[in-house]
């Protein structure tokens, strides 16, 4: 074919047609392939916020009580979420959503390992003697607690990290 009867390309509609099909073609299939990644990497992200803000949720109530009660902090369910936000942690693809989770939840671990144990029973109406009898009970659970505290409020902002990043990768997906 002679070259002089083709036309030039540049000016060719079809041409533009063609090489415009092609790029759409290929920028629909890149923002598919992200937005699938993008939900891969967030997981189940029902199952992590659930299990994240019951986390974040349960530290408000120990910072805005100033550390609570043993009881309460030591109760059942706090290690059921421990252990709902461990394994909701395994699951997600995303490596810094991951180790954020990884953080809360050993956050948590360090913050409920470090609050007092319930104090026993005790006397009362024995005259003078008690002041001294409990104050060295008083003073370990007071640091204890003071303790579990400083650690909450870490665990606490890594709980907001987490739930930031979660937002992000769910941003993308949409």
């Amino acid at each position: 074919m002679d070259p002089s009867t083709q036309g030039d390309v540049i000016s060719n509609p079809a041409w533009w047609a063609l090489a415009l099909s092609d790029a759409n073609t290929v920028w629909l299939t890149v923002t598919a392939w992200r937005r699938r990644r993008a939900a891969r990497a967030v997981g189940p992200h029902d199952d992590v916020r659930a299990a994240l803000t019951s986390v974040r949720d349960h530290l408000d109530e120990v910072i805005s009580g100033e550390g609570l009660a043993s009881d309460r902090w030591k109760a059942a369910d706090a290690a059921s979420r421990r252990r709902r936000l461990a394994d909701v942690a395994s699951r997600v693809g995303d490596r810094s959503l991951r180790a954020l989770l990884g953080t809360v939840a050993a956050e948590y671990q360090a913050a409920w390992d470090a609050a007092p144990d319930p104090a026993g029973p005790r006397a009362y109406g024995l005259g003078d003697d008690y002041p001294d009898m409990y104050a060295a009970e008083d003073r370990a659970i007071s640091a204890a607690r003071a303790t579990s505290l400083g650690i909450a409020v870490e665990a606490h902002r890594s709980a907001e990290s987490a739930l930031a990043r979660l937002n992000e990768l769910e941003r993308r997906t949409n």
